[in-house]
């Protein structure tokens, strides 16, 4: 089932309103009063959200003797950063895939930012996502493969209304245009024309989509409307800009959860990005305890022996890209391993059935540990890991990283110099 999956995977290769900010509040207020406003303290009935979709490759599945059945459609948003489970997110709701369609309901509480993703039905194995939904109540359409979506007065307010302007839609129609020339034959010289030709155009439209979006952060009348536009432009922003201008967001809504949330998770980000920062080449490693699947307490600095390498790498079950590394690491490692480089894995599931499951799939011969805790983990907040697969390569007589973030051929270079051919 996996390579079956992993087989598909390859195949799936607004101006605001006029007048003043502070005039328009309450006309703003009136006029989305009938489909939602807001619910910062939870006192309004609930209202739902019902999101109907498709997911083509339902056939190609069956086709690579796959289970179709096996899919879901799961809502997901960003969980409360002072949750106590030590999530990272929560899931709102998983449905299954039936011939290629879904259909979730979910309540709205609050309007905020979700997330749609097309998984196996233990969550582990993405094979399509949809970014930058928004729980909103009333009836939103989307197709996954072509990462479409309708319905939403927010989601059209930031995403949609705007889509439609000539510049736009020529821009667009241009392109298809160069793509059915380019199809047709042209030569060495004309396929560089229609390159940058191209590339001047997805200019236009990027810089459109984004004086758009950021016209709705800047001056739109509703502040969840600003708040929803500054998230969609993530990584238009940084993290500090993003933090000045949720932080003054709370002025106006200072109850809104969502909002408060954020400017939790950013503060927690930017701490996280000084931890990291901090521990570079030419520093000491940090020491750590875990445990290993047989449950025997592991300690990093045990593992640190003269005349050695210690590769410390942090990955989880669920993450394609590391487990896509894994068997370059164990060619490196057989190469290796007698001329004194170690391996460590550190995993950052949270279930210890599924980091089994993987480590039994990938038979890694080195030392694998946990203390199943996730993102949560004392040990990846010590480090600061925002996002995995990261690693880093340390001498064992001086504990000092000599290397960090190694990949692939990066990995054997870097052996091959401190411990020879």
């Amino acid at each position: 089932m996996k390579n079956n999956l992993l087989s598909l995977m390859f195949l799936l290769s607004v101006c605001g309103f006029p007048g003043s900010v502070e005039s328009a509040k309450a006309e703003a207020k009136k006029d989305i009063g009938e489909q939602w406003w807001f619910n910062p303290d939870g006192q309004e009935q609930p209202q739902s959200m019902v999101v109907t979709g498709t997911f083509r490759f339902v056939e190609q599945l069956r086709e690579l003797g796959a289970d179709p059945s096996d899919l879901q459609a799961t809502l997901w948003c960003f969980a409360d950063p002072d949750n106590k489970s030590g999530e990272f997110v929560t899931n709102l709701q998983s449905v299954p895939v039936i011939d290629g369609k879904f259909k979730l309901e979910v309540p709205v509480k609050e309007v905020h930012s979700v997330g749609l993703a097309i998984n196996g039905k233990n969550g582990r194995l993405t094979l399509a996502k949809v970014d930058g939904l928004i729980l909103e109540p009333g009836h939103v359409q989307v197709d996954v493969n072509a990462k479409s979506v309708s319905g939403g007065y927010f989601y059209s307010k930031i995403y949609t209304s705007w889509k439609n302007a000539p510049e736009l839609v020529e821009a667009k129609q241009e392109q298809q245009e160069l793509v059915s020339r380019h199809q047709a034959g042209v030569s060495a010289s004309q396929q560089q024309e229609l390159y940058a030709r191209y590339a001047v155009l997805s200019k236009v439209i990027e810089d459109k989509t984004r004086n758009t979006i950021m016209s709705v952060a800047n001056t739109d009348p509703n502040p969840v409307a600003r708040y929803l536009a500054i998230g969609a432009f993530e990584n238009g922003l940084s993290a500090l800009e993003r933090l000045s201008r949720l932080s003054h967001l709370k002025n106006e809504i200072p109850t809104y959860r969502p909002l408060l949330s954020d400017i939790k998770r950013i503060q927690a980000r930017l701490a996280s990005e000084k931890r990291a920062n901090s521990i570079k080449v030419g520093t000491l490693i940090k020491d750590f305890s875990a445990h290993t699947l047989a449950g025997e307490p592991f300690q990093l600095k045990d593992a640190l022996v003269d005349g050695n390498l210690v590769l410390v790498e942090f990955w989880a079950s669920w993450c394609g890209p590391c487990r896509d590394e894994i068997p370059h690491m164990k060619t490196a490692y057989q190469r290796f391993n007698h001329k004194g480089f170690e391996i460590v894995s550190f995993s950052l599931d949270d279930d210890k059935e599924n980091w089994q499951e993987a480590s039994e799939e990938e038979a890694m011969p080195w030392l694998d540990v946990s203390d199943l805790k996730a993102f949560s983990s004392p040990v990846a907040e010590m480090y600061g890991i925002q996002g995995i697969p990261a690693n880093y390569l340390v001498e064992g007589k001086t504990g000092r990283i000599v290397a960090k973030d190694l990949r692939q051929k990066a990995l054997d270079y870097k052996l091959s110099e401190l411990l020879g051919d």
